[in-house]
């Protein structure tokens, strides 16, 4: 694996980061995501039911490019309002309803979200 699967610890702390963002923003939800060499896997997000993505969710890398460009740049990524921003058009993220992203590469190697969606 390109970035190895975090430990329970960390996908604890992920967990609480997520819960906070939802609880304390307008977000409808948030996750966290790891990536592999060619799929992203969801380790934590908030709320855990009815919500757009589950824990346990993985998709192909290529369908993720705010997390694509995370992970290029090896720095935070923050993207407040994709709808604004012509740099996104055609995103797949965008298109699930992801307006909002901030994401960093952690240090131990592995990509974190959150990715948070707001309301229309």
């Amino acid at each position: 694996m390109l970035y190895p699967r975090p430990d329970r610890p960390h996908i604890e702390q992920w967990q609480s980061t997520v819960e906070l963002l939802v609880d304390s923003t307008e977000a409808e939800q948030s996750l966290s995501r790891v990536a592999y060499p060619t799929t992203t896997e969801i380790v934590a997000a908030a709320p855990g039911d009815n919500s757009l993505f589950t824990i346990g969710h993985r998709e192909h890398r290529n369908t993720h490019q705010y997390s694509e460009a995370t992970l290029q740049s090896r720095r935070t990524v923050t993207i407040p309002d994709a709808d604004a921003d012509a740099r996104w058009d055609g995103c797949n993220e965008r298109r699930n309803g992801y307006r909002a992203y901030c994401g960093t590469a952690a240090n131990s190697g592995y990509c974190c979200g959150p990715s948070m969606s707001l309301p229309r």
